[in-house]
This record gives structure tokens, C-alpha cells and sequence, in this order.
């Protein structure tokens, strides 16, 4: 909630839902279960209510060590993976996540468990269109073998920074042609831009490609003026 660039954005309105509950409704569409990891915060509190309210069960650990909340909290839900996604991101790829996570499913089932599964790993990703699907065991690992506040906070940093020591599976990436914007929301000019795009679609499912096509008329538009 305490976002430094867009306060209180996990509850700010688009279209007929508060982000958070719009990604969370979302990632129910992927076909796995949906859980919560926030911090202890009193500022927090909402947010557990929100997901609570959307039936999502809800962990709540550090506020600064990311790394550790994300350890727990898979422990606590007994997940041997999970796919990582954060609040703010109201437009992730639906399939591309279960696509992922049967991956996982199907490589762990043959004894052959990856560490993480990523698109982001040799093609950087336009902001929130990052899928990553990250092995519990590999987590408490690197959480063994970095001290590092910035690795703490970033919770696949390690992985990328060290891929030689990991088994990562690199995934093609697909961006999309009008994006150049982002799909994160984390300033008010983002949140600008999809309130608009969801004020027009407020389908939970809206594909990507349905949302570039609005997003590109909102920044088509707002070039105008500034011309």
C-alpha cells in the first residue's frame, strides 16, 4: 500500500475492481490455486481483507526481506513451485502462466525439477510481462547464499545474476507490438492509462492483444495533444 510512486495503488479502481482484486480474479483464470504474500504492516491489513474477501488465503511475513516472505509463504501452502506475480500488474498472460506450470508439473513428475522457468532470462521484458515460474527448494537456496539486501528484495535477482549455478529453463518471449508503455502500474500516469483502457473493457479475461489495441488509441491520442 505504501508505494513510494503511486500510493495506495493496490486499491485504486479499474473499471469495476480494485487492481489487487482484478489480479487476483485473474490469476484464478490460470486454473491453480491463488495465494497472498504481504507484510506484517499495518498499512497491509486491506489487502488481506481484499483477498480474503475474493477467497484467496493470505500470508503475512517482512516487509523489506521479500526473499524470505516468498520462502514462507510457500512453505505455509506447502507449494514445491509457484508462479510469481506481482499486484500490480493487471494484464499478465493468463496462458503463459498455466503453460508454465504444467510445464513444471510435467518436468517434476519425470524427476527433473528446474529452478526457475522465465521469459525474462536472454530478452529483457517490457515491464509486466515478465512470467516466472520459481522451485521453492531453489529459493531457500539462494536464500542461504545471499545476504544482499537488494537480493532479498528482488526475489528472482539472484537467479538472473547467477544462472550458471541454476537450472533455468528460458521460454521464447512474446511481446506485443503497441506496448512500449508497460503493463506495470506504478506511477499515475500507468494508472492513468489503464483506467482508461478498463473503463472501455472490465472483462477480468481481456486479452492482451484487445488491451494493446486500446492502450495504442489512448497514446495515439495523448501524442496528439502534446503535438
Amino acid at each position: 500500500m505504501n508505494s513510494s510512486r503511486l500510493p495506495g495503488k493496490a486499491l485504486l479502481p479499474l473499471g469495476t475492481l480494485p487492481l489487487l482484486a482484478r489480479v487476483l480474479r485473474r490469476a484464478k483464470l490460470c486454473g491453480y490455486p491463488v495465494y497472498l504474500a504481504t507484510s506484517k504492516d499495518a498499512d497491509d491489513d486491506c489487502l488481506e481483507d481484499l483477498a480474503l474477501s475474493e477467497g484467496v488465503p493470505v500470508y503475512r511475513g517482512s516487509k523489506e526481506n521479500v526473499l524470505e516472505r516468498a520462502t514462507e509463504a510457500a512453505n505455509t501452502f506447502n507449494l514445491k513451485a509457484f508462479a510469481r506475480l506481482c499486484g500490480d500488474r493487471p494484464l499478465f498472460d493468463i496462458d503463459e502462466i498455466a503453460n508454465y506450470l504444467r510445464l513444471y508439473q510435467i518436468m517434476a513428475n519425470n524427476n527433473v525439477m528446474p529452478d526457475l522457468i522465465t521469459n525474462h532470462l536472454f530478452k529483457q521484458q517490457i515491464p509486466g510481462r515478465t512470467t516466472e515460474v520459481i522451485d521453492t527448494n531453489a529459493l531457500l537456496r539462494v536464500s542461504s547464499l545471499t545476504s544482499n539486501d537488494a537480493d532479498r528484495e528482488h526475489l528472482t535477482k539472484f537467479f538472473y545474476e547467477n544462472k550458471k549455478d541454476f537450472f533455468i529453463l528460458s521460454m521464447p518471449s512474446l511481446q506485443r507490438k503497441y506496448a512500449g508503455y508497460g503493463y506495470a502500474i506504478d506511477t499515475k500516469a500507468d494508472y492513468e492509462r489503464f483506467a482508461y483502457m478498463f473503463n472501455l473493457n472490465s472483462h477480468i479475461a481481456v486479452s492482451i492483444d484487445k488491451a494493446d489495441e486500446i492502450l495504442f488509441n489512448y497514446t495515439s491520442n495523448e501524442s496528439n495533444h502534446e503535438g
